[in-house]
């Protein structure tokens, strides 16, 4: 299936290249901390084009299942799935990606194109986008649900090392949305009391 052809396109470039081999060596590394290998001497290297993008994909499937959702949609950006031998997981780590830092847009865009391929697809990918597919059918923005998935990918983001711009982003963007959530049940509370001529206020806490 896709995901062994990929191994072995990979490891047999390994076979023939010093560097390839530690990347893939580094893309299979049990670590407590992941780090993500550099691949930024892939495009300056003389690796057919087909190499590298399969390579690139390679190290952006390890990347996913070490929760490094942010540098998978680095390493695969620009590939399309004619460009490698495993579009499926191409797609479903792309999808994947998005779905974890909470991009719901691009993970619903990035959903459809994987269902296109459904046929080619490995069970484990059908359910999870199945999965996938109905979690966001539910999923509205600015909700609490939302705002409690920042906060997971931020909590998410420091388990890994991460304290920079990025987090920091993420950080003032939830924290923006929950003054907008306690401003809204503030005055709708106001409202409430308004219409009641003020006789319910004081008589039990806000929920």
């Amino acid at each position: 299936d896709g995901p062994a052809l990929l191994d072995s396109v990979v490891e047999t470039a390994a076979l023939l290249d010093p560097q390839v081999a530690e990347l893939v060596k580094q893309s299979n590394a049990e670590v407590q901390i992941p780090k993500a290998p550099d691949v930024s001497w892939i495009g300056d290297s003389d690796l057919p084009a087909f190499v590298q993008q399969n390579l690139r994909l390679y190290v952006a499937r390890w990347l996913g299942q070490q929760a490094m959702y942010d540098e998978v949609l680095e390493t695969v950006g620009d590939i399309k799935p004619d460009d490698v031998v495993d579009p499926a997981s191409l797609l479903f780590y792309r999808m994947v990606a998005y779905h974890q830092i909470v991009e719901p847009d691009q993970s619903r865009v990035a959903l459809v194109e994987l269902l296109e391929h459904e046929n080619q697809l490995p069970v484990r990918y059908r359910q999870i986008a199945e999965m996938i597919r109905q979690d966001l059918a539910g999923l509205k923005d600015e909700s609490l649900d939302h705002i409690s998935r920042r906060m997971n990918d931020v909590r998410r983001r420091l388990e890994l090392g991460e304290a920079g711009k990025t987090v920091q982003v993420v950080e003032k963007g939830v924290s923006d949305s929950l003054d907008k959530m306690i401003k809204k049940i503030e005055e709708q509370q106001k409202q409430q009391q308004s219409g009641s001529g003020g006789a319910a206020q004081g008589s039990a806490p806000m929920q």
